[in-house]
């Protein structure tokens, strides 16, 4: 993916210290990327609740003879 010119606007300066790695102790690194793992975890177990008329829900519950 080609992105030259899409930030034109922008410092080279500023971008690199938005983008740069900061120094971190491998301690700080390896906690860093366990958190980073059990939020992407947690994320990929939670699907977005689904919402729907309370009429198919009642007719979902109808069809199961719930």
């Amino acid at each position: 993916m080609n992105l030259t010119g899409l930030f034109t606007g922008i410092d080279p300066g500023t971008v690199l210290n938005v983008l740069g790695r900061s120094s971190f102790s491998s301690q700080q690194e390896r906690e860093a990327e366990q958190l980073a793992t059990r939020i992407a975890g947690q994320a990929m177990l939670k699907p977005p609740p689904m919402r729907r008329a309370p009429e198919l829900d009642r007719l979902d519950s109808a069809l199961r003879y719930e």
